[in-house]
């Protein structure tokens, strides 16, 4: 199927004027010519163009082509070409020949002998005709073409942006709750160590608030969060919960925001909150300008259910989908459930 978006009728009179003014200032046949001249000869073959031209985009195309009657579209085509060159014949043999009958005599002085209907019998002249009179059909629809894949991509890129943005705000309450979680348990406990976790709230709230609106954040950022979240997660938790958060990032590198995060989360989630012994969360980070590699493996509680562990939880489906949007295939995500662990590694290839 082909699709035409009519453009405003300003683009359509300045596409034709540029037409008209290239066919005059490329022209070698009329350059010696009158200014009248060129400008009638050229202004004639134009007007068959528009006439084809709008004939073939506005009825053939919808009502021929893009219904599967190629056969018929075919034929109409033909005969179209047909009827522009009988238009254009009947206003040369009338109008131009006889005005500028003696620059006729001299270059086409057999051809202007010819009558109407035996001018038709030169198909070679026919289809030259035909195919200068199909050249705008076919910049019409390129540009219309072009003009609809810009905005396609600019609509895909607008869905993309409220995909994730919707994926974010399904990430941060969460995140949120859990941490207001630990505030209110140690709170209830009136612990001396309420005053740390809301300074901390306050940092990771200012930087979710202000700090990761971009596409990508600074690595060194991300990873200042979840030293934060971990230090809550350890109020809350104390010995229940061995972390162990090992870092090497050679060089300032940037990543999606956030992304990071829910793999701690997660770990925390369905790896400590259940866990009546010690629960262990191992994280190893490293990053060049190249790669970015994240691995974290957690302990998993008897109590905790296969679906869970294995990766199916809401936040891990969000950061598989916010990572397909954003890096497309330049990403690699495994997960691994053993009987006492579970684990999940990202590599993140720079592009």
């Amino acid at each position: 199927m082909i699709q035409y978006n009519r453009p405003p009728l300003l683009y359509h009179v300045l596409f034709w004027l540029g037409i008209l003014l290239y066919m005059m200032l490329t022209s070698s046949s009329t350059a010696n010519e009158g200014f009248r001249q060129i400008f009638e000869t050229y202004a004639t073959i134009v007007f068959i163009q528009i006439i084809v031209t709008y004939t073939t985009i506005e009825f053939l195309i919808p009502n021929y082509f893009n219904r599967g009657r190629k056969f018929t579209f075919c034929l109409l085509i033909v005969l179209l070409i047909f009827a522009g060159f009988a238009i254009y014949s009947t206003l040369r043999i009338n109008y131009l020949e006889v005005r500028y009958h003696n620059y006729y005599q001299v270059r086409m002085t057999e051809y202007i002998k010819l009558g109407f209907w035996e001018r038709f019998q030169d198909m070679r002249v026919v289809l030259s005709k035909g195919i200068t009179y199909l050249t705008p059909v076919s910049f019409l629809l390129l540009m219309g073409y072009y003009r609809n894949q810009r905005e396609y991509l600019e609509l895909k890129e607008q869905k993309k942006t409220a995909e994730l943005s919707a994926l974010k705000s399904q990430l941060n309450p969460h995140f949120l709750f859990n941490t207001l979680n630990n505030l209110y348990a140690l709170s209830i406990k009136k612990s001396d160590r309420t005053p740390e976790v809301i300074s901390k709230l306050s940092e990771i709230l200012d930087y979710m608030l202000y700090g990761c609106n971009d596409k990508y954040v600074s690595l060194d950022k991300e990873v200042e969060l979840i030293e934060n979240y971990i230090d809550l997660e350890k109020i809350r938790y104390g010995d229940r919960a061995s972390v162990s958060l090992q870092t090497d990032v050679q060089q300032e590198v940037k990543i999606a925001p956030l992304i990071l995060l829910s793999f701690v989360e997660n770990a925390f989630k369905h790896g400590v909150s259940q866990e009546i012994n010690t629960a262990t969360i191992d994280i190893d980070l490293k990053a060049d300008s190249k790669q970015i590699r994240f691995s974290i493996t957690n302990s998993i509680p008897i109590a905790e259910s296969l679906a869970v562990a294995d990766g199916n939880s809401i936040g891990l489906k969000n950061v598989r989908k916010q990572l397909e949007l954003i890096y497309g295939n330049s990403f690699l995500l495994e997960t691994n459930r053993t009987q006492d662990t579970y684990s999940a590694q990202l590599d993140v290839t720079m592009v």
